[in-house]
């Protein structure tokens, strides 16, 4: 009488920590799958914010060149200079851009791939669990 509870308990205690396991792995995929997604939504908001400033900062510079270009020298001078402000910055804008892409798009990779590998960890720990438990029914009956 004694072994059959103790084989009831441990089936129970199996069955219930398998159950646990699973919900964690499925509440941790949703949370990898939603943090990738909004990383990925930042990273297209902030393309766009980027390219449009930089495509704004670039026909300012067009705009001021056709502008200082008819004027004297002086004009010419602060033409020159503004040129350079607006290129370097639209460069550095550019190039924040490209590096944002990068560090988005790796910290999504990365968190799919932990997400993957908490999936097989969590699902092997599942079937650990229920062999246990086969293995102890059979050695209780």
């Amino acid at each position: 009488m004694t072994l059959l509870k103790i084989k009831s308990r441990l089936n129970s205690l199996f069955t219930s920590t398998a159950m646990t396991l699973l919900k964690i792995k499925s509440r941790l995929n949703s949370l990898f799958t939603s943090t990738a997604m909004t990383l990925l939504k930042i990273k297209s908001r902030l393309n766009s914010l980027f390219t449009s400033t930089a495509m704004t900062l670039l026909k300012i510079k067009s705009r001021l060149n056709s502008l200082f270009t008819s004027t004297a020298m002086t004009l010419l001078k602060i033409k020159s200079r503004l040129n350079s402000l607006f290129t370097s910055t639209a460069m550095t804008l550019l190039k924040i851009k490209s590096r944002l892409n990068s560090l988005f798009t790796s910290t999504a990779m990365t968190l799919l791939k932990i997400k993957s590998r908490l999936n097989s960890l969590f699902t092997s720990t599942a079937m650990t669990l229920l062999k246990i438990k086969s293995r102890l029914n059979s050695l209780f009956t």
